[in-house]
């Protein structure tokens, strides 16, 4: 007993899909052949005390198919030999079950053009030749095809014709080419009993971790990120994502940073099943130079990351990156990330570095027709108090932003030079009618 797996429409780029759908085959049996990007053979003979046989194995495999496919039609049909069974996936809309000895009734309706070349042991010239010259001799189906006599398709299209014809009958008989099951870094666990404390919840994600760690270190593989799954007793299901920084396999890093993100976002109520998965990624390689100092490692310091941001939130650690816009001081934090390699240094001009004050320095100017001439700050810091003339100025910089938003912005910015030799970046908010100290140049 055969089954076929076929999911129209499966493009060759989709690997992922195309992955699943060989990892949803090899759920049935261990014996898997991908026959194409979008079709799968399993071998079931043997397994009608697990998942059922005939009618109840089409069923069970298409509901299974189904779901590791959302949205996407599925063709499946169980038959007697490989071959039949591809050709009426492939040929036949919906599930089918074809007894032995019934092929022609179900496949005899099949255009000529749906033998597939690469089963038949030809070449796909070689097989197109041998169609065309069938379809000049009036043949059209596999039904006509197959009530020919055998000796004189023999006599005149040879070997290749009597393996094409027996591809029409449905009574072929071949072993399927094996591909090996792809690995799978996915281990799942159900309670017997809800669980909505913390302790017997750790309990079984430590035993989840380690069986994730021992699959990545079998394949020589490390996790880029975790992602576990969370079933509910009220119904629903929560999941939680960790992007690591660079690959890694530290089971008691990953206990621990899955509590941490517990602890952060606790689930909603008492849980029923977990599960979790990994990204796997080449492991990180690292030479450690003999006259370099000792840095932290790594792994710490992504757990301190985690444990600051269960404190302040991902939002406010980070790495700073500014944004597209011309408006001062706007940036985001973004997580750290492992570098590729280091850049190359590249020469550049030197400018003066302004030094910014967080927040802004209120100010108190008096102008005249070209702009600032005396500058008053009311608070003893960064050398700056009191009033000052200025005795230098270029401006102003008018710049204005986000006009389409309720928080729309414009100031015009001056840099002058004070009477204590000192650069200061002073700005005027129209909107506010106000004059800040935006900060120093060193």
């Amino acid at each position: 007993m055969y089954a076929c797996i076929h999911v129209p429409g499966l493009e060759r780029n989709e690997e992922s899909l195309a992955a699943r759908l060989i990892e949803c085959a090899y759920t049935f049996s261990p014996r898997v052949e991908a026959t194409a990007s979008d079709t799968v053979v399993l071998d079931a003979r043997g397994s009608e005390a697990l998942f059922g046989a005939g009618w109840d194995l089409a069923q069970r495999i298409a509901g299974h198919a189904a779901q590791t496919c959302p949205g996407r039609p599925v063709n499946v049909a169980v038959a007697a030999n490989p071959d039949a069974a591809i050709h009426a996936a492939r040929g036949l809309c919906g599930i089918h079950f074809i007894p032995a000895g019934r092929e022609l009734e179900f496949l005899g309706g099949l255009g000529l053009a749906r033998l597939v070349p690469a089963l038949a042991g030809v070449g796909d010239e070689r097989a197109l030749e041998l169609v065309e010259t069938l379809r000049l001799w009036g043949i059209r189906s596999f039904r006509d095809f197959a009530a020919l006599p055998e000796n004189g398709i023999a006599e005149r299209l040879g070997a290749e014709g009597v393996r094409l014809q027996q591809l029409a009958r449905g009574t072929s008989r071949r072993s399927l080419v094996s591909v090996p099951a792809a690995p799978v870094y996915f281990h799942s666990v159900e309670l017997e009993h809800p669980l909505d404390l913390r302790e017997p919840l750790q309990f079984f994600l430590a035993r989840l971790v380690h069986q994730l760690c021992a699959t990545l270190a079998g394949r020589g593989r490390a996790a880029s990120e975790l992602r576990l799954r969370l079933r509910l007793e009220r119904g629903g299901v929560e999941e939680r994502s960790i992007r690591l920084a660079f690959p890694m396999r530290e089971p008691r890093l990953f206990l621990k940073l899955l509590e941490l993100e517990l602890d952060e976002r606790p689930v909603a109520s008492a849980v029923v099943a977990l599960a979790l998965s990994a990204e796997p990624a080449p492991p990180r390689v690292t030479q450690k130079g003999l006259f370099l100092p000792l840095a932290p490692e790594p792994e710490k310091l992504e757990l301190v990351l985690a444990r600051i941001a269960k404190l302040v939130g991902w939002e406010s650690v980070g790495s700073p990156e500014p944004l597209d816009t011309h408006l001062p001081d706007a940036f985001r934090m973004n997580r750290f990330g492992a570098r590729a390699g280091a850049g190359r240094y590249r020469a550049q001009e030197l400018t003066p570095a302004l030094r910014r004050f967080r927040p802004p320095l209120p100010a108190s100017v008096r102008t005249d027709a070209g702009g600032p001439v005396r500058v008053r700050v009311n608070v003893r810091s960064y050398g700056l108090a009191g009033a000052v003339d200025v005795v230098a100025r270029a401006g102003p910089w008018r710049s204005s932003g986000d006009w389409w938003a309720p928080r729309a912005w414009r100031r015009e910015e001056w840099d002058v030079e004070l009477a204590d030799g000192i650069l200061y970046r002073v700005y005027r908010d129209p909107a506010a009618g106000a004059w800040f100290v935006e900060g120093m140049y060193d």
